[in-house]
């Protein structure tokens, strides 16, 4: 899941797919089962390869400030970007020493990690992380 940038807000593909729950009902019905309502949400965080989306409370809701992942339905709900960014981290370590478990720690020559994602700006080579 990517979180979005202002210009993701605004639209493009990453926007597209954050958006296609929020128009099918029985996705919208779901979610409101699970006490979030779409109408008062918008979408922060999105993926291509994925259902998951990040939805935050719209000012001046009843959600105001909160922030839901859902994927087809709630599966959790956080008070605040915080608190989801914070579980997101965590979530992540868990699962990269799940990977690690299973296959080993990561082979020498290999990056740390890549940044791409298609039509976003190339990383600059300072804010890569050398390992070596």
């Amino acid at each position: 899941m990517t979180i979005f940038s202002t210009s993701d807000l605004l639209g493009g593909d990453l926007h597209k797919a954050g958006q296609i729950q929020l128009d099918l009902p029985e996705c919208v019905a779901a979610m409101a089962s699970g006490g979030v309502i779409a109408a008062d949400h918008f979408t922060i965080v999105a993926s291509l390869e994925s259902i998951d989306i990040a939805l935050m409370g719209r000012p001046g809701t009843p959600a105001e400030g909160t922030v839901s992942w859902v994927s087809g339905e709630v599966v959790e709900r956080y008070d605040d970007f915080l608190d989801y960014y914070l579980s997101m981290m965590e979530l992540n370590k868990v699962n990269t020493a799940r990977i690690r478990k299973r296959f080993g720690p990561k082979p020498d020559g290999v990056p740390h990690v890549a940044i791409d994602r298609p039509g976003s700006p190339p990383a600059l080579e300072e804010a890569r992380r050398d390992d070596q």
